[in-house]
């Protein structure tokens, strides 16, 4: 009896897990649209970032162009504005119910790993498809595509334990836990060490290896197959 019983709940776990990865892959199908027509509307206005962590690793690369370090600081703070009012307005559409935001204490650790981790991984790909000699397409839809895939990627990387939601947006954690304060709670602001800061490390990390090692990886791999196609040519003449 109990073997039929135990037998009978690792087949409920296993349909429920069959069924959170079919959710979890449509949701991610959805999301890559939206924010694939979200970033294709936006991005030779703006850049598209819509998070801080990508402004300040642009901020910082190399070859800035016309993106200046004064532009990146008002990017930043107008990314806050937006997700202030964007709080404010789920706080209403919730029917003034505090929206759930922040993390068990036994997560922490694992918490601000992910957020650097997930943020590194959505800044690096945003820097190497925003680079000529770098991008996978010169396609601009594909360019779009990758960068709109890369933030649901990022995310599905950095998920975790039930009580830990991934972030890697310090703009979406400042206005989600902005309006707890309406409801006279503050547990995501007891966190804001977690979902604040590590995102901007992971950009920074991101911006370093970007400018580094990846380009001179890449310059040098490049170099070589020029010199190799160059031999092979004197070899057939």
């Amino acid at each position: 009896m109990e073997h039929q019983y135990a037998s009978h709940e690792n087949e409920g776990g296993l349909k429920n897990t069959i069924r959170n990865s079919i959710l979890i892959l449509v949701f991610e199908m959805i999301g890559t649209l939206f924010l694939t027509l979200l970033y294709d509307c936006h991005s030779k206005v703006s850049g598209s970032h819509y998070n801080p962590c990508v402004t300040f690793a642009f901020m910082f690369r190399k070859d800035t162009g016309k993106f200046s370090r004064t532009l990146g600081i008002a990017y930043i703070l107008f990314q806050l504005l937006g997700a202030f009012l964007g709080g404010l307005l789920a706080f209403f559409f919730n029917e003034y119910k505090q929206i759930t935001f922040g993390i068990a204490t036994e997560y922490v650790g694992y918490a601000i790993a992910a957020e650097i981790l997930g943020s590194f991984f959505l800044a690096f790909l945003y820097l190497t498809q925003t680079e000529e000699k770098t991008k996978l397409s010169k396609d601009p839809a594909i360019t779009t595509l990758i960068i709109a895939a890369a933030y649901l990627g990022a995310l599905l990387m950095a998920s975790g334990p039930q009580d830990y939601l991934a972030c890697l947006n310090p703009a979406v954690a400042f206005g989600t836990s902005f309006q707890q304060l309406y409801t006279g709670s503050a547990d995501g602001w007891s966190v804001s060490y977690v979902y604040l800061p590590s995102p901007f490390i992971g950009g920074l990390i991101a911006v370093i290896f970007f400018e580094f090692v990846y380009k001179k990886v890449f310059e040098t791999i490049q170099s070589t197959e020029e010199d190799d196609a160059l031999l092979d040519k004197n070899d057939d003449e």
